[in-house]
């Protein structure tokens, strides 16, 4: 036996069998450097090592058999056993790694990305793919402690754990700031520990693929942190740890570390994406008791509405820590709130120089603050823009910007943008506004689509979902909308929002009775003050609509005083600026009334950015029609609304503005203009070209587009006043008289003061 292993190890020496399969070692770990480095410089998949360390394995039986054969000096010639076993050897090997390799695991984790600043500055980096990103909740901490002085525990855990996930460009987490305004929603005051079902259920509505709870306890002179990790579909526990430090921002540190590893995501965090991880204890101040200061200052201003006592509260957190940049954004913040224009800016540049040293995207927060508050919205948007293509598994920045483009009544823009949000893994939350948006601007069919895309994805939120009623209700199919909302109310028969729904459904179908029973029930319903202010909006516009100016302003009344709850006097002076509002005042005979309050709100609250004034008084002197004052304003405002607005609203203003003017073909141009720009069938498209149209001396158009807006708004009063002038204009008393009448009949209860009601009574009097 000695002399025949003797023999073959002397049969290897011969065919320098040791040095080609050590060569061949060599030379594959040298490929497997190589690799290593073509993974980290251009963001592939790591999979790819893995892959060369199998295939490299896979072979060696062939580089043993091909060694043995050819390794003695001189020309061999190919055995039969090697031609069947090369090829049979290199299939298996490929075969092995398409079974332990997906074509997902293989795919290029990142995507290197061009993008611009808001100064102009042009950089390339790398960032996560959707496929390669995960979506968080983190809850407030339970404190186990038996120690009440520690509960401010239960909100900063939660804010720094998340901020430190936040770290990693292939996370994205919603923690207790976010989550706390919800909380009235389901039934719980913001200092509950919620059950793990309602948990649940708000991780499902932010769309996140995990949630994460805390609970914390105290041992002898050390922390106690348990996280516990559960999947949001099904609610199933994924993942439990506990950590022991006697620092309380250490455990977040060991937390996330933690919670990272059990990450089934493979590594993206390479050279070029900027990632720096730095310690929880700077990322908002180290200064603990200025940290208890700051998330009792948040919760006072932003959640239980008690901006003085916040600001109070957030202006020590930032006297303990000067360099607070988070404290200092927020304290700005609550001062605008306030309408505190001078020291929210103050606060706000502070913020600004003192964040440089934290992660970007809170940087990106505190700049887009800046630069709203400045008005500058140009940079604004160019933040945003930058900000979703470094981070286009963060929904903030999509959101923010489909917010100003709507604002400034670029649907087209604010579709781009969502769409571009789907693509990037926001699908959930954009495919209802695609829906919104596609149904306000008559594109029905493709609303249905959207609606549909969004059933496919998630068949459970669609069951409870009025997206597809309010297309119906755009529609004018009214017994459709019927349909669906009722059966969602089957579902939730609590819900006060698809009361609501039910309510508009059933004026539209003239039974005036059932609305007002139905807004009554939502009203009962409703579980928050928010929900209830919602109500009584709906009330409002409905009263309004029936011209009964007292019960109007009395839903708007108690509105406005429950809005108090829950909204600062700015917020709610942003709202009694609106030219919806003061028509409301005007039509009833009240504009003396509207106008006082607003001359009360700015001596209260002066307006150092001029916008807001403006505003008010362009939509003031629009909707009284006083034509030498809205001259004036416009001369003194055009700019600085324009600049917050931005081009494609000021055309609205200045169609308007020609409308006062008498100026009926120039005012049609611009609203043409601007309807067409937006491509939007809302109400106010009929009745405003549609009386221009009249007023302009062209009847007949005026005619079709008031027949085409009653199609599906029948109940619109103002729509068959207008119809019925417009049939008076051409000599058409009999049809006239008919729209004349069917408007009088929906104001029969209206009040005597009921501007537009005398109007049509006068009208029909001199047929």
């Amino acid at each position: 036996m000695e002399n025949s292993s003797g023999s073959f190890i002397d049969q290897l020496r011969e065919r320098r069998f040791f040095q080609f399969f050590l060569s061949y070692l060599v030379a594959g770990w040298g490929i497997l450097q190589f690799m290593e480095w073509l993974v980290g410089r251009y963001a592939l998949s790591p999979a790819w090592v893995d892959v060369v360390v199998v295939f490299l394995l896979s072979m060696l039986p062939s580089v043993a058999l091909v060694t043995y054969f050819h390794g003695r000096p001189g020309r061999d010639r190919w055995q039969k056993v090697e031609k069947i076993f090369l090829p049979t050897n290199l299939l298996l090997a490929i075969g092995l790694i398409a079974f332990l390799f997906s074509g997902q695991q293989l795919k290029a984790m990142s995507t290197q990305v061009t993008v611009t600043d808001e100064a102009g500055n042009e950089y390339k980096r790398f960032v996560p793919k959707k496929d390669f990103t995960k979506r968080i909740t983190v809850f407030p901490a339970v404190n186990q402690t038996g120690d009440s002085t520690l509960d401010w525990t239960r909100i900063a855990l939660s804010n720094l754990l998340g901020a430190d996930l936040n770290q990693d460009l292939r996370l994205n987490s919603l923690s207790a700031f976010q989550l706390l305004p919800q909380y009235e929603d389901h039934g719980y005051s913001v200092d509950s520990d919620l059950p793990l079902a309602v948990q649940q259920q708000l991780a499902e509505e932010g769309y996140s693929d995990e949630f994460l709870t805390l609970s914390l306890q105290k041992q002898e002179s050390d922390y106690s942190l348990e996280l516990v990790v559960y999947q949001t579909r099904d609610g199933k526990e994924r993942f439990r740890k506990s950590f022991r430090h006697p620092e309380l921002m250490a455990l977040v540190d060991l937390a996330t570390v933690a919670y990272i590893d059990e990450l089934s995501l493979p590594d993206t965090q390479v050279e070029t994406s900027g990632y720096i991880d730095l310690p929880a204890s700077n990322l908002f101040t180290q200064d603990l008791a200025a940290l208890k200061l700051f998330q009792e200052g948040v919760v006072d201003a932003r959640i239980r509405n008690k901006p003085a006592k916040g600001i109070a509260a957030l202006t020590q957190a930032v006297q303990l820590d000067p360099n607070f940049a988070e404290g200092w954004l927020e304290l700005g913040r609550a001062h605008l709130r306030l309408n505190d224009q001078e020291n929210g800016q103050k606060a706000l540049e502070t913020a600004l120089e003192r964040s440089e040293a934290l992660p970007e995207r809170q940087q990106f927060l505190i700049r887009y603050t800046y630069y709203t508050a400045n008005m500058q919205m140009d940079k604004a948007i160019a933040l945003l823009e930058m900000w979703r293509q470094l981070y286009p598994s963060t929904y903030q920045p999509y959101e923010g910007l489909v917010n100003l483009y709507l604002a400034r009544s670029d649907f087209d823009k604010a579709r781009e943008i969502s769409q571009d949000a789907m693509k990037a893994g926001h699908s959930s939350r954009m495919l209802l506004l695609l829906a919104q948006i596609a149904s306000v601007q008559g594109k029905n069919e493709e609303a249905i689509e959207y609606y549909e895309e969004f059933s496919r994805e998630f068949p459970n939120r669609a069951q409870e979902t009025s997206a597809l009623g309010d297309i119906y209700l755009r529609q004018g199919d009214f017994e459709k909308a019927k349909e669906h909302f009722s059966k969602i109310n089957l579902l939730k028969p609590n819900d006060h929002a698809i009361l609501g729904k039910l309510a508009e459904v059933a004026y539209q179908q003239g039974d005036f009775a059932e609305t007002e029973r139905l807004y009554e029930e939502s009203l009962r319903r409703a579980r928050s003050l928010k929900d209830s202010s919602a109500v009584l909006n709906n009330l409002l516009n409905y009263h309004y609509q029936r011209g009964q100016g007292d019960l109007a302003i009395q839903a708007l009344d108690r509105r406005w005083r429950l809005m108090k709850q829950y909204q600062t006097p700015f917020e709610i002076g942003m709202e009694m600026i609106s030219y919806g509002i003061i028509r409301v005042y005007y039509d009833i005979g009240r504009e003396l009334v509207i106008r006082e309050k607003l001359d009360q709100y700015f001596r209260e609250y002066p307006d150092q950015t001029g916008l807001l004034t403006c505003a008010a008084d362009i939509n003031y002197y629009i909707a009284t029609e006083d034509r030498l004052l809205l001259n004036s304003s416009m001369a003194k405002c055009e700019k600085i609304v324009e600049a917050f607005g931005g081009a494609t609203m000021m055309t609205m203003v200045r169609a308007y503005q020609a409308k006062v003017n008498g100026n009926y073909v120039e005012s049609t141009r611009l609203f043409e203009t601007f309807f067409n720009s937006i491509g939007t069938q809302i109400d106010i498209a009929a009745i405003e070209l549609g009386e221009n149209y009249r007023l302009a001396g062209n009847a007949e158009k005026a005619i079709d587009m008031l027949t085409n807006g009653l199609k599906n708004n029948p109940y619109e009063p103002s729509m068959h006043f207008q119809l019925g002038l417009s049939y008076r204009d051409i000599g058409k008393n009999e049809l006239a008289r008919q729209s004349l009448e069917t408007a009088l009949d929906i104001w029969k209860e209206a009040d005597p003061e009921f501007k537009p009601a005398i109007k049509a009574r006068e009208a029909l009097a001199k047929l």
